[in-house]
């Protein structure tokens, strides 16, 4: 004679909440993040010729050519100033390439954002700060990265036609040395082509045409005026 079957249903596992395990839902949070906020498509463009603005430009836009007119616009921005346009990216790199700065730049201390950056110019360098923001905002939906773009981009050149020469000459060694395109030593020349070029000539102002020199103590700038770590 067949054993009856057990007619008793088995009890459901519950965690510790009182809730059946079965019923529990995985919700990855990213996900909800990036399908909840609407994307809309943006680039950088300029305003009077004076200021870099987030602004909505059309949803069939190649992101290629939203990349590389928002490029476009920051050398269009930097070249009306008698400086090197390079001398303000590397201030801007200087500012951007901080462990505490926005995603997708900082974050971490141990493994910020900005150490995937691995080219050996300028140029690359400025297309990586830029490309970064946008590819960013198109994975996750989050345009902190751009708005931080933004925002260091005006201020290098608020600071920059504001004559803030030593703290900005230090920014630039801080940019280089960050982007790997120095190497760290007890001295350090700013290259001729990178150096402090008033936009407003005073008779009483000295530029050197040799360079300006500095030694590790004068780095502490950087802490004074509260912007970013020691090197060391």
């Amino acid at each position: 004679m067949k054993r009856a079957a057990n007619s008793c249903p088995e009890k459901t596992q519950q965690s510790s909440d009182g809730k059946p395990l079965s019923n529990r839902v995985s919700i990855n949070t990213l996900k909800v993040i990036r399908h909840a906020v609407s994307q809309k498509a943006l680039i950088l463009s300029l305003v009077n010729d004076k200021k870099l603005i987030v602004s909505p430009t059309s949803p069939t836009y190649p992101q290629e050519s939203i990349i590389r007119d928002s490029f476009t616009g920051i050398i269009s921005l930097f070249s009306q100033l008698n400086v090197s346009p390079h001398r303000l990216i590397y201030i801007a790199a200087g500012f951007m390439f901080q462990p505490q700065s926005a995603l997708p730049y900082g974050v971490s201390k141990r493994n910020p954002g900005y150490l995937e950056y691995t080219g050996r110019d300028v140029d690359s360098l400025l297309w990586f700060l830029v490309s970064a923001a946008f590819k960013w905002y198109w994975r996750y939906r989050g345009r902190e990265g751009i708005d931080f773009l933004t925002h260091s981009m005006n201020h290098t050149l608020l600071l920059h036609g504001n004559g803030e020469k030593d703290f900005l000459d230090e920014m630039v060694m801080k940019g280089m040395m960050k982007a790997g395109h120095l190497e760290r030593s007890k001295s350090t020349v700013i290259p001729e082509n990178l150096r402090f070029v008033p936009e407003k000539m005073d008779g009483n102002e000295f530029v050197s045409t040799n360079g300006v020199q500095f030694t590790p103590g004068r780095r502490k700038i950087l802490l004074d005026r509260g912007c970013g770590e020691p090197d060391d």
